[in-house]
């Protein structure tokens, strides 16, 4: 009986969102127009979701 429910599973298991997550970052360290020190960053998140048919 499990493995039953188990394939039943498996098999509506295409009808489940799927998600995915994104987290990403950069940092830069230069010199400046007037001769000093610059620093950029830059962070990111993104979160999608798709239902597959």
């Amino acid at each position: 009986m499990a493995a039953a429910k188990a394939q039943y599973g498996i098999q509506r298991s295409y009808m489940l969102p799927s998600v995915d997550a994104t987290i990403s970052g950069t940092r830069q360290r230069g010199e400046n127009d007037t001769g000093g020190v610059s620093t950029t960053s830059e962070h990111g998140v993104g979160l999608g979701r798709a239902l597959l048919k």
